[in-house]
């Protein structure tokens, strides 16, 4: 395999593994109470909504009952730079 197709090969497999991570419920849970901290209205949290994966943002989006919604986007690992990762 060429050296170009083993470092692409492998900079995929880590945005994989990254993506993986990126997507879980401990990962939700962490983000919607990171939100939740945050946020300076006050209002309960309705929902949160499944990750989207965008050409190089993950968006995680949490609605609260006041029909307001956060949503915080996050570089996705290796997309936004030309380095492997």
């Amino acid at each position: 395999m060429p050296r170009d197709d083993s470092v692409l090969e492998a900079r995929n497999e880590a945005v994989e593994e990254w993506l993986a991570s990126a997507r879980t419920e401990e990962m939700n849970v962490k983000v919607r109470d990171f939100i939740i901290q945050l946020r300076c209205k006050d209002g309960l949290p309705k929902k949160m909504h499944p990750v989207i994966k965008g050409g190089y943002n993950l968006v995680y989006r949490l609605e609260f009952e006041d029909g307001t919604s956060v949503i915080i986007r996050v570089p996705i690992r290796g997309e936004t730079d030309n380095s492997p990762t």
